[in-house]
């Protein structure tokens, strides 16, 4: 049986690790299509975005993508507000030659945001390590 009682608990846990389809319709329904990433990105940016939207949520891991593709601009043409349209993706994808250049930006784009996370609430400086691992991976 589901449990929807909006308590994530051990057996919700076991009901979905038991499985792999679930699990994976999960993951794929709750991160990977909220956050784009089926869109036509690099096969590194597809990984970065949805490593993010797992850890930060899809709306936040967007964001974080358009300011990291704001930052190889002169002129921040993009709106950073989580909505990746047919605009976004097609200067995301267009800028083809600074791939590497927009995956190493969200690396540090991430990282700054979870050193502001922890700016905020002291209390999640435990995770500070883990945290900026994840962000330069």
């Amino acid at each position: 049986a589901v449990h929807h009682d909006g308590d994530v608990d051990q057996a919700d846990l076991l009901l979905v690790t038991s499985d792999p389809t679930r699990l994976s319709k999960l993951y794929f329904d709750t991160f990977w299509i909220p956050s784009g990433c089926q869109r036509r990105y690099s096969e590194h940016l597809q990984i970065k975005l949805f490593d993010t939207a797992v850890n930060t949520g899809p709306k936040r891991a967007k964001i974080l993508l358009q300011h990291s593709y704001n930052l190889t601009q002169s002129d921040a043409s993009l709106i950073e507000d989580g909505a990746i349209g047919s605009a976004s993706v097609a200067a995301i994808n267009a800028a083809v030659t600074r791939d590497h250049l927009i995956l190493m930006l969200y690396r540090g784009v991430q990282a700054k945001f979870y050193k502001a996370l922890i700016a905020g609430d002291a209390s999640l400086a435990g995770y500070d390590l883990g945290w900026q691992r994840r962000a330069t991976t």
